[in-house]
């Protein structure tokens, strides 16, 4: 953070600098540093990065930089944002529920409202899961989509006393949302998680990649095969399709050293391998009763 925007760029360019000095440096002491270490100033950055080389190209690109710069305001309320699949991990919620009862007690009571067949196995990967072990099994949709419900909810219902001035999805982030936002409860976001999993279970095997490109730059190069399937910002979308065209891509990406970043999905989401589950989907839609949202939408 800094006071300005010319103090912000100065501070990436400086810890930009730094990494690559140090470049053993774990980047948790560094992240822990910058969190607790520093004054926290009205101008503010983040960059989201695996690794010192991905931290330091997104320090170093000021198109990204700017993107994720915002000022601090104290009049302004929260927005909760909920992610999509493979935002998941295995034993993603054993912290948590560990050391804060008061989370424990809404995943506790979250996974009691999920159909008996899979409770116990979503339980077992959100609390016991191996994020190396059982990484496969958490990326299954039927398992996955109920275990994201399931935690995204308990969160959500953990922040309860914050009063977002709106709720946001991503993908199936989006029915999470619209449960916080009262459109429908707990059962029934369950039930969709369940329903949409077990459906999307049933798609061929697929992949996706994010790709550091802006959205015409990547159409410009796409095989015919592939499918924009997000555009998340500027120089930031996803490509779905086949394994095998996935691959070729990134091949091509990486000769042109461009940046293309695997997604935990087994099957190729938001392209037209979807397509034929919007019946049975829309069917399952159907039976519910929806409510109006008591939090805005956006």
């Amino acid at each position: 953070s800094a006071r300005d925007e010319a103090g912000l760029e100065a501070v990436c360019e400086r810890l930009a600098a730094h990494l690559e000095a140090t470049p053993d440096a774990p980047l948790s002491a560094v992240a822990r540093t910058l969190a607790t270490g520093r004054v926290a100033h009205p101008r503010r950055s983040y960059v989201v990065a695996s690794d010192a080389d991905a931290l330091n190209d997104a320090l170093r690109t000021k198109r990204v930089r700017r993107t994720l710069a915002c000022e601090a305001r104290a009049d302004v309320a929260p927005v909760l944002l909920f992610p999509g699949q493979g935002a998941q991990r295995a034993g993603m919620a054993r912290e948590l529920h560990a050391r804060e009862p008061v989370f424990a007690e809404h995943l506790d009571d979250v996974l009691a409202e999920l159909e008996p067949a899979a409770r116990g196995e979503v339980r077992q990967l959100l609390l016991e899961g191996d994020p190396s072990r059982d990484a496969e099994r958490i990326a299954r949709p039927e398992l996955g989509l109920p275990a994201l419900a399931a935690y995204q909810l308990a969160v959500a219902r953990t922040l309860e006393t914050v009063s977002p001035a709106a709720v946001i999805g991503h993908s199936f982030g989006e029915y999470v949302a619209a449960c916080v936002a009262g459109v429908f409860g707990c059962a029934d976001l369950l039930s969709i998680a369940v329903t949409r999993g077990r459906l999307m279970s049933r798609m061929p095997p697929g992949a996706m990649t994010a790709v550091a490109l802006d959205e015409e730059a990547l159409r410009a190069r796409l095989p015919a095969e592939l499918h924009v399937a997000g555009v998340n910002a500027r120089g930031s979308c996803v490509v779905s399709g086949s394994v095998e065209g996935v691959e070729a891509f990134e091949a091509a990406l990486q000769a042109d050293g461009i940046r293309a970043t695997r997604l935990a999905t087994p099957h190729a989401f938001h392209s037209p391998d979807v397509d034929p589950l919007g019946a049975e989907l829309r069917e399952a839609l159907g039976r519910m009763t929806l409510g109006s949202p008591s939090i805005p939408l956006a």
